[in-house]
């Protein structure tokens, strides 16, 4: 039975994340393995816990293991490989959340309940901003396409919408291990209350926070135009020196096609991240060819690179960095990469990652210390794939005249659409966090515009070549009138379902 429980609600978790659209699962996803934390010891609890995280952590995982076999893992290293990170990173927040509502079984429905809610908001922020933590598919990450209830990420981020979920869970789950009417009573309130909260927010989160969202000012600089380029490289010769000059012969042919087809060219132009592989500040002919070429496109472009390391010497550790060129300038502004993959790009688990049979890759990034916003005449805020998970580097990086996220990323090691869509859907939360749009401009991946309510407005098809126009301006800033609006709508929804409870239990139980 307890292994069924897990199971269960192992599997509804996996199917309520992305790229799956059944958000709606996880409003009572989690209720079997509540019923189990419910009945069982606090060591018990701890246990089922770890499993439970590693469990749902492993099946939406399951498609990173092509990707980890490309990079030089046998498929026994990438399965240990896959195992040990989602143990660590969704196993072990689990197990303390199995902990915190083992000791609070014994306390009211109310207290529990709360209980519950609140320690899964502190372990989710605590995975969100702490170092070696991995914010990745949280709880709350099941609201990606539920985009009405997802806007409550701009008043707590995505552990609020955490929060909010493993309440309504645990409140069924009181409900079916209640023992008296007194408890059946309190269940039902917030049980119901919660549903009609969650349906509220479902129903009018957007059009609640976009009436209550502030007037823009005057723009302080115009309006953005920005062509977006989905280059589909040959992974095997991305990392060749001979191929770079071939590479970004190509990535400039694309360029100049999409900019004949458009009737004006763009403000810029952004490419993905490490566009160029060998490092541009140390093979000299590659850099000048670079500036030439922007220089003959005549607008100015962001993208990303490889640099060599200011720790070391040795030529298996790189930067991985983004440059803004601007024709006849040359490179205006940069920015070096400040969370790299574990294993799989950190410099910092090179010995790990060789260790766990990852020492085939043999290249390894550096990371940078320094957050800011990324500028010339205009500024965005610059995140490189995996880094649009964490919503601190984005609140670091990000200045009052900031038009846009630009997310560059490399997706061509994964070898399906999956982990791809994943990584948009997750990166949408910042696009609400920050009330910013956010453009993601990746390498054999998805390429994808979203709007400052987590909206994808346009993608790129997976694993082609293609391109994308979009226009951005300066948006306002989050207003506490939204954040009230947001929260006074769930509140209301749910004062109107405790109350709806209230008299339905009253004539049931009199």
């Amino acid at each position: 039975m307890v292994a069924g429980g897990v199971s269960v609600s192992s599997i509804a978790f996996r199917l309520a994340q992305p790229p799956n659209e059944a958000g709606w699962l996880a409003t009572f996803a989690l209720v079997p393995l509540f019923v189990i934390f419910r009945r069982g010891s606090t060591i018990f609890d701890v246990a089922i816990g770890l499993a439970f995280g590693t469990l749902s952590a492993l099946l939406c995982a399951t498609s990173i293991a092509g990707g980890l076999t490309s990079l030089g893992a046998s498929p026994v290293e990438a399965a240990g490989v896959i195992f040990l990170g989602a143990s660590w990173a969704c196993g072990v927040p689990w197990a303390l959340l199995g902990l915190v509502v083992g000791r609070a079984r014994r306390l009211p429905v109310s207290a529990t309940i709360i209980t519950a809610s609140a320690a899964l908001f502190v372990i989710d922020a605590a995975r969100s901003h702490l170092p070696g933590t991995l914010p990745w598919v949280l709880l709350g990450h099941t609201q990606w396409n539920t985009v009405g209830v997802a806007q409550v990420a701009v008043v707590g981020g995505v552990p609020l919408l955490s929060a909010l979920l493993a309440a309504l869970n645990m409140g069924i789950a009181s409900l079916v291990t209640a023992r008296d009417p007194t408890e059946v009573s309190a269940a039902a309130r917030w049980s119901l209350g919660l549903a009609i909260g969650y349906a509220a927010l479902a129903v009018g989160g957007v059009p609640v926070a976009t009436a209550a969202r502030s007037q823009p000012e005057p723009p302080a600089v115009p309006p953005l135009e920005i062509l977006l380029v989905q280059p589909n490289l040959a992974p095997g010769e991305r990392w060749a020196p001979p191929a770079q000059r071939t590479n970004l012969e190509i990535l400039v042919e694309q360029t100049r096609t999409a900019l004949a087809l458009h009737a004006r060219a763009p403000d810029l132009i952004a490419w993905p991240e490490t566009s160029l592989h060998s490092p541009v500040d140390r093979d000299e002919a590659l850099g000048r060819e670079l500036l030439t070429k922007v220089d003959a496109l005549g607008t100015p472009v962001v993208l990303g690179v490889v640099r060599a390391a200011l720790a070391s010497s040795s030529p298996e550790i790189y930067r991985n960095s983004v440059l803004w060129i601007a024709p006849g300038r040359g490179i205006v502004d940069e920015f070096d990469k400040t969370r790299a993959v574990p294993l799989v790009e950190s410099a910092g688990t090179h010995r790990l990652a060789s260790l766990l049979g990852l020492e085939t890759q043999n290249r390894f990034a550096e990371e940078g210390s320094v957050q800011r916003p990324i500028r010339d005449e205009a500024e965005l805020a610059v995140v490189f794939c995996n880094e649009s998970l964490f919503p601190g580097l984005l609140s670091a990086r990000r200045g009052p005249e900031t038009l846009a996220i630009l997310n560059l990323a490399n997706d061509s090691w994964f070898l399906t659409e999956t982990p791809s869509m994943q990584q948009l859907a997750l990166s949408s939360f910042r696009a609400i966090e920050q009330r910013l749009p956010l453009l993601r401009v990746a390498h054999g991946g998805i390429s994808a515009v979203v709007d400052p309510y987590g909206r994808v407005e346009a993608r790129l098809p997976f694993a082609t070549t293609g391109t994308l126009w979009t226009e951005v301006a300066v948006e306002p800033s989050v207003s506490l009138a939204e954040r009230g609006a947001l929260l006074g709508l769930l509140v209301a929804g749910g004062v109107l379902g405790a109350g709806a409870a209230t008299a339905i239990t009253r004539r049931i139980l009199s």
